[in-house]
């Protein structure tokens, strides 16, 4: 059961999950959010004060049909652009999500985000239909692609997924909560 999802054992199977089992403490993303609390979510790049680096991640759906999409609410096409502090703090800057967009609309909500944010690094889940969409945004555009294939290690402690817990525990998140986006 803890290496599932747990979000699928709450909602789909109906079997809730102790708070104590869990991979995130409440507690550590309700810190996350009080120290972005004057913080509020980025509408261009950041300046250079704000953070050394920064990147933008996607994790893309697999359904272009709005109506099934909203049918199956899990399925969404998520971009964060996240920045390094000079205090070493890795701070959420932007986040965007939509469901139900075709394979056009989730290149354009890309390139859009990319024009808007400008990171240097633009990480794109390459799986199977994801891998089109990074061939299409790294030949057609001139953004800075870099594929990224999710594999068995997403559950992986240092590797995946769990490894975000260190710094959430660590104090080293900021989620900007100065705002109501």
């Amino acid at each position: 059961l803890l290496g599932s999802s747990i979000a699928f054992h709450q909602e789909i199977q109906n079997e809730p999950i102790d708070e104590e089992a869990t991979k995130f403490k409440g507690e550590w993303l309700d810190n996350a959010k009080q120290r972005g609390a004057s913080f509020t979510f980025l509408r261009a790049p950041p300046s250079s004060d704000e953070c050394w680096t920064y990147l933008t991640a996607w994790d893309l759906s697999l359904l272009d049909d709005a109506k099934k999409a909203r049918e199956n609410d899990s399925d969404w096409t998520v971009g964060l652009t996240m920045g390094l502090t000079k205090t070493d703090h890795i701070r959420l800057l932007r986040g965007v999500r939509a469901r139900g967009l075709t394979p056009a609309g989730v290149r354009d909500l890309i390139k859009r985000e990319a024009l808007l944010m400008r990171p240097p690094m633009i990480v794109i889940e390459n799986n199977a239909f994801g891998r089109i969409h990074e061939l299409e945004l790294r030949t057609g555009t001139g953004l800075p692609i870099v594929g990224h294939t999710t594999d068995a290690k997403k559950h992986h402690l240092a590797d995946g997924l769990p490894g975000l817990a260190i710094p959430f525990e660590g104090g080293q998140i900021l989620l900007p909560y100065g705002d109501a986006e």
